[in-house]
């Protein structure tokens, strides 16, 4: 599949997968759960046992307790969604949006600060670029740092 993004995707390692819950929203009081596998500043990679329609826009919610206060909301688009018969999953990209909650770039930067600090604060991977826009935690400014997304 040909890279899209701008920006340099940050996986979750799978033992934080299931610390982040991501809900989608699949109908009127209907959201299922899915997989957080990756993010950038401008789309997020789930797995999930639903297919979702190409092109379609999906409106999302996420937590993690001590990184989110509650609930963040999130809209995204649908770029592509491929099929694993094997495992009966599907792989969703989706280009996230500011539109329908919170700021993707708030989000963003909780998620991407919980798993850099959490898995990288020992031993920082050699090939994982930081960008010039991702500053460290303390650097950036307070709106960044403190209260709820």
């Amino acid at each position: 599949m040909l890279e899209r993004r701008k920006e340099p995707r940050y996986p979750i390692p799978e033992i934080y997968q299931k610390d982040i819950v991501l809900k989608i929203n699949v109908g009127p009081d209907k959201f299922v759960p899915a997989e957080v596998l990756n993010v950038s500043l401008s789309g997020i990679k789930v797995g999930d046992q639903v297919e979702l329609a190409v092109g379609s826009v999906i409106d999302c919610s996420i937590y993690k307790p001590k990184v989110f206060t509650e609930e963040a909301l999130f809209s995204a688009q649908v770029r592509y969604c491929i099929e694993d018969k094997d495992l009966k999953y599907y792989f969703i990209g989706a280009e996230t949006s500011n539109g329908g909650g919170e700021s993707w770039v708030k989000i963003f930067f909780r998620v991407h600060d919980f798993v850099v600090g959490e898995v990288y604060i020992y031993d920082p991977p050699s090939d994982l670029p930081l960008p010039d826009q991702m500053v460290s935690p303390s650097a950036r400014s307070p709106s960044f740092q403190h209260g709820p997304v």
